[in-house]
């Protein structure tokens, strides 16, 4: 038989996690337990089932001197023991498993290997949380250690190690008691993008429970935020528009709560992604109270730590009439009537407060337009047309792209109504419809299949067209 492989130290892995100090015992005694939700998933089990029913050439790298025979001995010592006799095992050697697993990882490339590998710790830890401690002990011998291993997997296209290791590192990053490198945080969010876009739905569901684990660990959910100017939020809010499951929806809304704790997402989130009408929409559509409780949660959430921001969105986006909708349902969830009750009080108190123009500029930012009455009053557009052309004609704009990407035609016969008005009484406004394409799309809608937005479509055109002093 060889003779004994020397160890082999992963220290030199082309990773970018640097070289922080060896956790120190009071840290790894703070260590926290790992979340509740940390991934589920039928798919990734039998996946999972199917790498463990491949054999792995232990006796090989034996021979080939790239592990010893006692590492060899130490992982059939394992796999041969009962469910309780592995528990006994790690607790007796609990570091020298998590060091023995760590200098594999580091060491072998082979997919199968590696594969089976990532199925054991995944297996460790979901059923031994306390394996997490001795992996951060592996820091003391090489402060890049327990995360280098599995930061060099994340460049892994193949499926299975794709999955695996995004469980583990949420495992490890939720359960560290220090906070995150940044280094580390974009790479594995850099990851995360990729599985949320990914075709197939089972591995979006993953992506999106590990999502919802990175999330639990408060530092990170500024950074999640931030990354790439809003690329996770936006891949989940995708998700949340395109997956018809439930519970997926259920659990990227999750994620958007737990983002929502943060006072300065709350103040950005809705200005940067226009996300009330959407979740609103959600809500109407849900058939799960679940869903929508969680809906309202994120709402009640932005109107606490960020009312100015988010007050007249969720006015302009029709939330109260849905809301007074679902008070007079036999609602089973107290936590839902709560914020029902809450969202209620503060939106008729605003209302209150909100000049007419303040209800239309939310009205208009919502994106769901109808004839409310505003639109067709001429005083109102006497006092307020030229506020469409404040802030680089923010809501002259806004009203034009409704003109390019609505199809309900409610919206586009009321957006090219306001546009004829707006240029009624601000003049100035008909340079900006030409530059910004408003003008040529409302010659088009005069062609409409619709004849209430061909009549405002010509309207508004013979507007454009004439002399303010005609009109």
């Amino acid at each position: 038989m060889a003779a004994s492989a020397a160890p082999v130290s992963p220290a030199g892995l082309s990773v970018t996690t640097s070289a922080l100090p060896a956790l120190t015992p009071a840290e790894l005694a703070a260590t926290p337990s790992a979340p509740v939700s940390l991934a589920f998933s039928s798919f990734f089990d039998d996946l999972t089932r199917q790498v463990q029913a491949k054999p792995v050439p232990w006796d090989g790298y034996v021979r080939a001197s790239m592990i010893s025979a006692a590492d060899v001995a130490m992982i059939q010592a394992y796999e041969q023991e009962s469910r309780q006799g592995k528990k006994d095992l790690l607790a007796a050697q609990s570091d020298a498993y998590a060091a023995l697993l760590l200098r594999l990882l580091g060491a072998l490339v082979r997919e199968e290997t590696v594969q089976y590998l990532l199925a054991l710790v995944d297996q460790i830890l979901d059923e031994n949380e306390a394996f997490a401690v001795a992996l951060f002990k592996q820091s003391q011998s090489d402060p890049s250690l327990p995360l280098a291993p599995f930061l060099k997997l994340l460049q892994k296209d193949e499926v299975y190690a794709a999955l695996a290791v995004s469980k583990i590192i949420s495992f490890l990053l939720c359960t560290s008691p220090r906070p995150v490198e940044p280094n580390v945080a974009t790479d594995i969010f850099d990851h995360l993008v990729k599985l949320l876009s990914h075709k197939n739905a089972n591995i979006v569901d993953f992506a999106v429970q590990i999502a919802q684990s990175l999330l639990s660990k408060v530092d990170l959910r500024v950074p999640f935020f931030d990354f790439q100017g809003g690329k996770l939020v936006s891949s989940l809010i995708n998700v949340l528009m395109t997956q018809t499951s439930p519970q997926t929806q259920y659990q990227v809304l999750f994620c958007l709560w737990n983002l929502s704790f943060e006072p300065d997402v709350a103040k950005e989130i809705q200005n940067q992604f226009n996300i009330i009408p959407t979740l609103v929409d959600v809500a109407k559509g849900a058939n799960k109270e679940k869903v929508i409780r969680m809906v309202l949660a994120f709402f009640r959430n932005l109107i606490h730590h960020a009312p100015y921001e988010n007050t007249v969105p969720m006015i302009g986006s029709k939330l109260l009439p849905f809301l007074d909708v679902l008070r007079q349902r036999k609602l089973q969830d107290t936590d839902l009537v709560d914020d029902v009750d809450a969202l209620q009080q503060h939106l008729r108190e605003a209302l209150q407060r909100l000049s007419t123009f303040d209800e239309y500029s939310g009205e208009v930012r919502s994106g769901k337009l109808e004839w409310s009455p505003a639109h067709e009053s001429e005083n109102f557009w006497k006092q307020n047309a030229n506020k469409l052309a404040e802030h680089d004609s923010e809501l002259a704009r806004i009203l034009a792209r409704q003109l390019m990407t609505a199809t309900d035609p409610t919206v586009l016969a009321v957006a090219a109504h306001d546009l004829g008005q707006f240029v009624k009484y601000y003049p100035a406004g008909k340079k900006l419809l030409q530059e910004v394409g408003a003008k040529h799309r409302l010659m088009e809608m005069m062609n409409h299949e619709n004849a209430e937005v061909r009549y405002h479509a010509l309207v508004a055109v013979q507007k454009l067209m004439s002399q303010s002093w005609d009109l």
